[in-house]
C-alpha cells in the first residue's frame, strides 16, 4: 500500500495541476513581418470587420484582447469591440455578442496607431471557432472612421494559420488572402488553459498521497 502510493504521489507530481497557465492563442502583432501603419477596417464603410481565433485541447478562460488601431478621417465616432461565437457555417453569430469595450476615434486622434488592450474574464469551449468583431453601430452622429491594422504574411505569427476574417460585404474569407491588400488583422488573444477535471483530480490525488505518507512517517 505504502509503495503504490508513493508510486501515485510521483507519478502526479510529473502532471500539472488544477490551476490555469497563461497561453496566446492568437498573436498577430508580436510577430508580424509585414505591418507598420497600415490599416484596412474603416468603420463608417464596413460597418464592422471580424477575424476568428481558435481554442486547442483544453477550455480556456479569455483574459485580454488586443489589437492594433489608428485614426481615421474623423474624431466624432465610436468603435465597440465584441467576442461571437461561430453560426457553425464559418461566420459569427452576431445574436452572441459580448462585450468586450469600446475606444472612441478622438482616442485614437490624439493617441495615433497603437496596440489597445481590452480585458475580459469569458470562459470558452475547447476546440470552438471563435470571432473577435469591431463594429461601428451607428449610435453617434458621425460614423467611425478608425482603422484595424492588418499583416500581409502570416510568418512568424502564432495560431493565424486557418482563421478568418470577415465583413458583410466579402463574407468569408481566409486570412491567408490577401484582399484589396489586407491579410490578417492585427490581434493577439491571450488567457488561462483550464486544465481537464480529471488531471485536476489526480493532482488532488496525488498531494492528498504526500500528506499521508508523511503523516505516516511522523507517526512511526
Amino acid at each position: 500500500m505504502k509503495k503504490c502510493l508513493l508510486m501515485l504521489s510521483c507519478w502526479s507530481a510529473l502532471l500539472p495541476l488544477g490551476h490555469a497557465s497563461p497561453i496566446t492563442l492568437f498573436d498577430t502583432i508580436d510577430g508580424v513581418t509585414s505591418a507598420g501603419t497600415l490599416l484596412n477596417y474603416q468603420a463608417g464603410y464596413f460597418s464592422m470587420v471580424a477575424s476568428s481565433f481558435s481554442t486547442v485541447n483544453s477550455p480556456f478562460v479569455l483574459k485580454n484582447v488586443a489589437l492594433e488601431l489608428g485614426p481615421g478621417a474623423n474624431d466624432a465616432g465610436i468603435l465597440d469591440i465584441y467576442l461571437y461565437s461561430d453560426t457553425g457555417s464559418i461566420a459569427p453569430n452576431l445574436s452572441t455578442a459580448i462585450s468586450l469595450g469600446s475606444i472612441s476615434d478622438s482616442t485614437l486622434f490624439t493617441d495615433g496607431v497603437g496596440v489597445y488592450n481590452f480585458a475580459a474574464d469569458i470562459s470558452l469551449q475547447a476546440h470552438t471557432l471563435y470571432w473577435i468583431g469591431v463594429n461601428d453601430l451607428g449610435n453617434e452622429a458621425v460614423p467611425s472612421t478608425s482603422k484595424w491594422g492588418y499583416v500581409t504574411t502570416l510568418a512568424g505569427t502564432i495560431g493565424a494559420a486557418g482563421e478568418y476574417n470577415y465583413d458583410p460585404y466579402d463574407g468569408t474569407y481566409g486570412n491567408t488572402t490577401v484582399l484589396y491588400g489586407v491579410a490578417a488583422n492585427q490581434m493577439t488573444v491571450t488567457g488561462d488553459d483550464v486544465p481537464e477535471p480529471a488531471t485536476s483530480l489526480l493532482g488532488a490525488l496525488g498531494l492528498g498521497a504526500l500528506a499521508f505518507l508523511r503523516r505516516r512517517r511522523s507517526a512511526i
